[in-house]
């Protein structure tokens, strides 16, 4: 059932947006990292945040 909604909706949806000037990001990429210390770095400080606020502030700063 998994690999049939990978290749039936997942990997159709992807080239569809990629074709229309989106970047497709691999989730494993933005998967929270904890350093020694505990504290959250990377794109996502936690698996339950939606909005990627760095790279959505970054876009608005500079219009694109």
């Amino acid at each position: 059932m998994f690999q049939d909604e990978v290749e039936k909706v997942e990997l159709p949806a992807i080239e569809q947006l990629t074709r229309l000037g989106w970047t497709y990001v691999p989730g494993a990429d933005l998967a929270p990292v904890l350093p020694v210390d505990g504290a959250p770095v990377g794109e996502r400080g936690y698996c339950r945040d939606v909005v990627l606020s760095k790279r959505l502030e970054t876009r608005t700063i500079r219009g694109k």
